[in-house]
């Protein structure tokens, strides 16, 4: 039951705020990239079909909660079929839960952006004439400011 307006204004200024500060622009492109990463450097590869058929089985839920889900339920079908490797599995799924658990009233908007964030990594990262090939802990360790100045600019 809503008694004072403000009240409810506050909490959900408040939450949002939260939601923010976890899920910063940044934040997302960085968690975006280790899994773009993964998809293209841990056998099997994945490939660009995988990647569409994820952003299909989001886009067709319009209730957040319900597309995060299901997104979820894809990917590990997806890595139980080994379309999707163990490491990139790991790496959408946990941050997918994060979002739907952490997000407040934007985690659709939020897990919209992070799988439009991982499309355009791993779109790069396919179409790229340039090799990266990393272990699991450079991965991890790794932003997106690094990578773009050792890998993407820096090895031209």
């Amino acid at each position: 039951m809503i008694l004072y307006n403000d009240d409810v204004n506050f909490y959900s200024d408040e939450r949002v705020s939260m939601a923010t500060q976890l899920f910063s622009t940044d934040e997302l492109i960085n968690r975006a990239l280790k899994a773009a990463l993964y998809s293209r450097t841990r056998m099997p590869y994945v490939d660009r079909a995988t990647v569409m058929s994820i952003l299909e089985v989001f886009s067709s839920e319009s209730d957040a909660d319900a597309a995060i889900t299901l997104t979820i339920i894809h990917i590990l079908r997806q890595n139980s079929r080994n379309e999707i490797n163990d490491a990139a599995a790991n790496s959408l799924v946990k941050t997918l839960l994060e979002i739907k658990n952490k997000g407040g009233g934007q985690k659709g908007e939020l897990a919209r952006k992070f799988l439009g964030y991982y499309r355009w990594l791993f779109e790069y990262l396919f179409y790229s004439r340039k090799r990266v090939d990393l272990p699991p802990r450079a991965i991890e360790e790794l932003t997106f400011s690094d990578f773009v100045e050792k890998y993407a600019i820096g090895r031209r």
